[in-house]
């Protein structure tokens, strides 16, 4: 009995894998800097994947929430921003969040986001059969601070 038992749970691993992972890749993640108080502050990554996704929600400690906006280009040079609760990420072809282009967006900036830091963003997918994804990157903070304008303070609002 027991040299059927042994073949018997090796089997059972087997089928309890899957046939094979999801393949996303993030790269190219930056942003610029931004002041503790600020609406919004935008994040640019270059996202691929063997599959099609949904790009579903984000989390981030330098900010209270995460957003997207899909930008449409206009016949008059002009663009039109469109925040939507989520993005398609089609497979086999790179999906651009780009600097003057579609973006995502950090909402409610909790902490000074300082010029050279690396601050931990993680993006949600997920795919049409239901399974889900959370992906952690580091988002290069490029670009410089500027003083706060005059009349205001770099302090949280209350």
């Amino acid at each position: 009995m027991k040299t059927l038992i042994l073949p018997l749970a090796a089997l059972a691993t087997l089928v309890a894998l899957p046939a094979s992972a999801t393949d996303i890749s993030l790269k190219n993640a930056w942003m610029r800097p931004a002041r503790i108080g600020n609406a919004t502050a935008a994040v640019y990554v270059d996202i691929t994947s063997d599959v099609p996704l949904k790009l579903v929600g984000g989390k981030t400690s330098v900010a209270k929430s995460v957003g997207f906006v899909l930008i449409d280009q206009n016949s008059d040079g002009t663009t039109t921003d469109h925040p939507v609760k989520e993005a398609d990420i089609l497979a086999g072809r790179e999906t651009r969040f780009a600097y003057n282009g579609s973006r995502i967006e950090l909402r409610d900036i909790v902490e000074d986001v300082n010029p050279g830091g690396n601050i931990p963003l993680t993006l949600e997918f997920a795919e049409a059969n239901g399974a889900r994804h959370s992906i952690e990157i580091g988002v290069l903070v490029r670009g410089v601070l500027l003083p706060p304008a005059p009349g205001q303070t770099s302090e949280a609002p209350k």
